[in-house]
C-alpha cells in the first residue's frame, strides 16, 4: 500500500545515524536521553532536536493521518508521531514503509515519548529557546 502515496523527496535515511544512535541509547527514557543531552555540545542539542523533529513532521500527513484514529487533532497526531519517532530507526523505517503500522493513538502527555527533552536540557544549559534557523541536512 505505500507505494500509492507520494511522500516527496523525504526519506527516513535523510535523518542521520547519528540522530539515531543518540534514541537508541536513550532506550525510550527521558531521563537517558536528558544525561546523554547534558553531555552534549549547544550544536548537537540543536541538531538532536532540528532532526527529532523533522523525522515527527514527516508522519503527521497522508498517508499517515488516514491510519489514525477518527478526526485525529493536530496535537494527537503530533503525540502520534513523536512516539513513533521515540522508538527508534527500526520502528520508525517500518511504519514509513507500511503507513497501516502507525498506531491509532497514543496515551495522552509526554511520558511516553522523548519530545522536549532537548528543549528542556538547552533552556537549563543555555538559558534560552532552541534556534531553529540552523540546518544540519
Amino acid at each position: 500500500m505505500s507505494n500509492e502515496f507520494d511522500r516527496g523527496s523525504f526519506s527516513p535515511d535523510d535523518i542521520s545515524q547519528w540522530f539515531w544512535d543518540v534514541v537508541e541509547r536513550a532506550d525510550r527514557s527521558r531521563d537517558r536521553l536528558k544525561a546523554e543531552l547534558q553531555s552534549m555540545t549547544r550544536e548537537e542539542v540543536i541538531r538532536f532536536d532540528n532532526e527529532f523533529q523533522e523525522a515527527a513532521v514527516q508522519l503527521v500527513d497522508e498517508p499517515f493521518l488516514d491510519f489514525m484514529e477518527g478526526n485525529v487533532s493536530e496535537d494527537s497526531a503530533k503525540d502520534i508521531a513523536d512516539f513513533v519517532v521515540s522508538q527508534g530507526k527500526k520502528v520508525y523505517s517500518e511504519i514509513w514503509a507500511n503507513p497501516e503500522t502507525i498506531p491509532t493513538s497514543v496515551e495522552s502527555g509526554e511520558n511516553h515519548t522523548l519530545a522536549g527533552i532537548a528543549s528542556e536540557v538547552f533552556w537549563d544549559r543555555f538559558k534560552e529557546s532552541i534556534p531553529q534557523e540552523i540546518d544540519f541536512f
